[in-house]
């Protein structure tokens, strides 16, 4: 089995994280990730919100198994969350999943049927794009 995991930065989007959550879980159920046995592991970085973006986190957590968090000892921007998510990110394929909907999560799946060379939406690294068969 292979995992791609998607870190998502999280900075005061208490009005979208449960949402892009569950829209992004719900990759899970394509095809292609079926096919080629890819689960899927969100990485959240709350980069020390002010809102209630770290308690929501919480509850995603109990609520799915695949939900890794993290909360920064205090704001250090984006960057730094993504830097923190990529450490602690443990698939076979890493990606960035912004909270804010900026990307589409189906995006990936085209992505990881391209493959590395041919990638050309959003922004990731694959490892072992040989492990990949393309959906019929």
């Amino acid at each position: 089995m292979k995992t791609l995991s998607l870190v998502i930065p999280v900075y005061n989007e208490q009005n979208t994280l449960d949402k892009i959550v569950e829209k992004t879980l719900s990759i899970e159920k394509d095809e292609f990730m079926l096919k080629n046995e890819i689960k899927l592991e969100l990485v959240l970085v709350d980069d020390f919100s002010s809102d209630n973006s770290f308690e929501i986190a919480k509850e995603l957590v109990k609520k799915y198994k695949n939900i890794l968090i993290y909360r920064q000892e205090k704001n250090q921007g984006k960057g730094a969350a993504l830097k923190k998510g990529f450490e602690l990110a443990s698939g076979d394929f890493v990606g960035i999943q912004d909270a804010d909907f900026e990307y589409n999560p189906s995006d990936y799946i085209k992505m990881l049927k391209a493959g590395a060379d041919k990638c050309s939406t959003n922004t990731a690294a694959i490892k072992n794009p040989e492990l990949l068969t393309e959906a019929s």
